[in-house]
């Protein structure tokens, strides 16, 4: 899956911060998560949440060395603690992916989709991530 490592080293390369809108993009879809984030005035809970994913994702699509757990283990503390749909939560990863793509423009790649519509397939199965 290194188009997903690519796609996410060129935003860094961009000096893009995604935070803003990849939680604008889960605000709109999924408006009830808005209230988990009552308290991050200055929004450094996005930020470091969405750096805990972006880590999970590069590991996912690399060398699977601890994302598998860390995303079926936050999947049960989003889905059953803090009551986060499975659509949600899998769909955060979906709107990552749209912000990134947005943000590349004509420099996104048909590789780049392919692997982000397979890593996101890969943590929306049962296993989540676990294949």
């Amino acid at each position: 899956m290194n188009g997903v490592r690519a796609s996410l080293e060129r935003l860094g390369d961009m000096g893009i911060d995604p935070t803003p809108a990849v939680f604008a993009g889960v605000f709109a879809r999924w408006p009830e998560t808005e209230r988990l984030f009552v308290r991050d005035h200055d929004h450094a809970i996005r930020g470091h949440m969405l750096f805990e994913v972006i880590e999970a994702v590069l590991d996912l699509a690399g060398d699977r060395r601890y994302a598998r757990g860390l995303i079926a283990t936050e999947r049960v503390h989003h889905v059953d603690d803090l009551t986060v749909s499975e659509e949600a939560y899998v769909g955060f990863f979906a709107v990552l992916r749209d912000v990134v793509a947005d943000a590349l423009g004509p420099e996104w790649s048909p590789e780049m989709a392919s692997a982000w519509d397979t890593l996101i397939a890969d943590i929306a199965a049962p296993s989540g991530g676990a294949a």
